[in-house]
C-alpha cells in the first residue's frame, strides 16, 4: 500500500476522527479500496478459491458450534437446484461481512454492502455493546463520509427550500462568525457526531444538529465549495486552522481552491461519480458510517457463545464508544491473523453430515418463501420502509418512545415475514437480506432500549432525548444482547480490565517457544 514517507524512509502522521496524537497515516480517498486490493492479491498469489456471487443466509450450527453456512447464488439455479442453494460443511467460519449496513436509509455504507449479522444472531452470537455507532455528516447521491479535508477547507453550508430558495443557517447556531468558521475546519478531524461537543462556543457537532434540523425542516442541505461562508475572512481562523491550510500551502480564496492544494484527489473523487464541486453543490445528510459494537468475541476473537465462529473486522464488537479513524482497516487485518492463528492451532475434521443435517430444515424454509406475489420492487421498498424506521428511532437522536415503537414494528415483521414475501427463486436472496435487516435492527433496537432503561444517557456519537447529561454509569459496564425466536434482550456485566501482560523479553520469548 503506498503510504506517504519522506526522502529518509520516514512515515508521518495526521489527525483523523478522535485522534489527538496524528497517530494516522493516509495514501488519498481510497486508502482503503487500495489496501482491500493489497490484501485480495495476497489470496490470489496463494491459489486461495474466491467465490463470487453467494449471498450467506443461514449460519450452520451443531451442539452450540459453526459447522457451516448455506449460501444462495442465483447462477446456481438450474432444474436440479431451482433456488441456487449452495451449502459450505467447514470445521470453522471465519466472517468478516462489516457492520449493519443496510439497517439504516441515512448511511454512508456502499449500496453493495448489505446486512449478514442477522445470520449470525440467529445462529446464537450474542451481540456486544449494538448501541454503539458512529454517525456523520455524509454526501448523499454518492455516499462518501465528508470528513478530514473536505471540512477543513471551510465549505460554505446551505439549506434548500422546496422553492428553491438558499439559506447559509450555521451562523445561527453559534456566537460569531469565528466560531463557526473554527467548528467547521475543527469538523476535519472530529467528524463523528458527538454529544460532548455540543454545547456553546465553537463546538463542532453542533453543525450536524443544525444540519438534521433543516432536514428535519423538510429542507436539503448542501456543502457549496465554489463560496466562502458569509462573512469569511482568512484573519478570523483560529490560530490552528490558520497554521494548517498555511503550512499545507491551501489559503487559496475559495474552498474549492483551497481543496486542490490540500487535497486534489478528493475533488477527483466525485468527479468520477458524476459530481462536479467546481459547478455544483454537494448533498449531504447525517448518515450511519461504522458500528463501533458487533458481534461478542474472545481475545482469539472466537465468538462468545458460538464456538468455532470468528467474528472478524467490523462485525467484532471490539472498537469502544470513541473509535479513532483507521481502526477499522487495521482491526481488519489483526483480527483475521488471531483467529487464523487460533484455527491452525486446533485440529477438526470438516463436519459435512452435520452440516447436511443442518441445512435440509433450512432449504424446506427457503422454499416457503418462493412464489410471485412479491416483486423486486417490493422488496426494495420493504427495505426502505425498514430504513427510515430505523434512521428515525435508533440513530444519532434517539427517543425511547420512538425505540419502543419501532421495535414493536419490526418483531411484527419478522412474525409476519412468511406471509409478506412471496418471491420468485431470483429474488430469494433479496428478500433474505430484508430477513437480516430486521433480525439485526431489532436486536440494535432492543439494545438501546435496554440501555436507556439502565440508566443510559447520551454519549459516544449519539444523544438521547429527555435524558440531562453525558453517560458515565457504563463506561465499566459491558452490554451483550442476544436475540431469540423474534425478541432480544440484554444484560450487563461488569467491564474486564486491561491485562498486565509480561513485558519482559526472555520471559515472552521462552513461553513462545514452549
Amino acid at each position: 500500500v503506498p503510504f506517504p514517507y519522506n526522502e529518509y524512509g520516514e512515515y508521518v502522521g495526521y489527525r483523523t476522527d478522535n485522534d489527538t496524537r496524528r497517530r494516522a497515516s493516509s495514501c488519498g480517498p481510497l486508502t482503503s479500496k487500495l489496501m482491500t486490493e493489497a490484501l485480495e492479491r495476497a489470496v490470489l498469489s496463494k491459489n486461495i478459491p474466491i467465490l463470487n456471487g453467494h449471498r450467506i443466509v443461514k449460519i450452520l450450527t451443531e451442539n452450540g458450534r459453526a459447522v457451516g453456512a448455506i449460501s444462495i447464488r442465483a447462477a446456481s439455479i438450474s432444474e436440479e437446484n431451482p433456488l441456487g442453494l449452495c451449502v459450505f460443511a467447514a470445521s470453522d467460519v471465519v466472517y468478516a461481512v462489516g457492520g449493519p449496513s443496510a439497517i439504516y436509509l441515512s448511511t454512508v455504507y456502499p449500496e453493495s454492502q448489505t446486512c449478514a449479522l442477522g445470520a449470525a444472531l440467529e445462529a446464537g452470537a450474542e451481540g456486544m455493546n449494538p448501541t454503539e455507532s458512529q454517525y456523520g455528516m455524509a454526501s448523499v447521491k454518492f455516499r462518501w463520509n465528508l470528513s478530514g479535508s473536505y471540512q477543513q477547507v471551510i465549505p460554505r453550508y446551505v439549506s434548500v427550500g422546496e422553492d428553491g430558495a438558499e439559506e447559509e443557517f450555521l451562523r445561527d447556531h453559534f456566537g460569531s462568525t469565528a466560531e463557526m468558521l473554527s467548528a467547521i475546519f475543527m469538523k476535519g478531524y472530529e467528524w463523528p457526531f458527538d454529544p460532548a461537543k455540543v454545547g456553546g462556543g465553537s463546538h463542532s457537532s453542533k453543525i450536524d444538529i443544525a444540519v438534521f434540523g433543516e432536514i428535519q425542516k423538510g429542507r436539503r442541505v448542501f456543502l457549496d465549495y465554489t463560496k466562502n461562508p458569509a462573512g469569511f475572512d482568512f484573519s478570523l481562523l483560529s490560530d490552528e486552522a490558520k497554521n494548517y491550510l498555511s503550512s499545507s500551502g491551501a489559503a487559496g480564496k475559495t474552498p474549492l481552491k483551497r481543496l486542490e492544494k490540500l487535497n486534489a484527489p478528493a475533488i477527483a473523487l466525485y468527479a468520477s461519480h458524476g459530481i462536479d464541486l467546481k459547478k455544483e453543490m454537494l448533498e449531504i445528510s447525517v448518515s450511519a458510517q461504522h458500528n463501533n459494537g458487533g458481534l461478542a468475541l474472545t481475545t482469539d476473537y472466537e465468538s462468545t457463545t458460538l464456538k468455532r465462529f470468528y467474528p472478524v473486522g467490523e462485525c467484532g464488537g471490539v472498537f469502544g464508544v470513541h473509535r479513532p479513524g483507521g481502526s477499522a482497516l487495521n482491526s481488519t487485518q489483526v483480527s483475521s491473523a488471531r483467529a487464523a492463528q487460533k484455527i491452525a492451532a486446533q485440529s477438526g475434521a470438516v463436519p459435512t453430515d452435520a452440516a447436511i443435517n443442518a441445512a435440509k430444515a433450512v432449504c424446506g424454509e427457503l422454499a416457503s418463501l418462493e412464489g410471485d406475489k412479491t416483486t423486486l420492487s417490493d422488496v426494495l421498498s420493504k427495505r426502505r420502509e425498514y430504513g427510515a424506521k430505523m434512521s428515525s428511532a435508533g440513530a444519532f437522536m434517539r427517543d425511547n418512545k420512538a425505540v419502543c415503537e419501532a421495535i414493536a414494528y419490526f418483531e411484527k415483521e419478522y412474525r409476519d415475514f412468511d406471509k409478506t414475501y412471496s418471491v420468485p427463486a431470483e429474488y430469494l436472496s433479496e428478500a433474505m437480506i430484508n430477513r437480516d435487516v430486521i433480525i439485526t435492527a431489532l436486536t440494535y433496537l432492543s439494545a438501546i432500549r435496554d440501555y436507556i432503561a439502565d440508566g443510559g444517557k447520551s454519549r459516544g456519537s449519539y444523544m438521547i432525548a429527555g435524558v440531562r447529561g453525558i453517560d458515565k454509569k457504563h463506561a465499566g459496564k459491558v452490554q451483550y444482547t442476544s436475540f431469540d425466536g423474534g425478541k432480544a434482550s440484554s444484560r450487563f456485566t461488569k467491564r474486564r480490565p486491561i491485562p498486565k501482560s509480561e513485558q519482559w523479553f526472555e520471559k515472552v520469548y521462552n513461553k513462545f517457544v514452549k
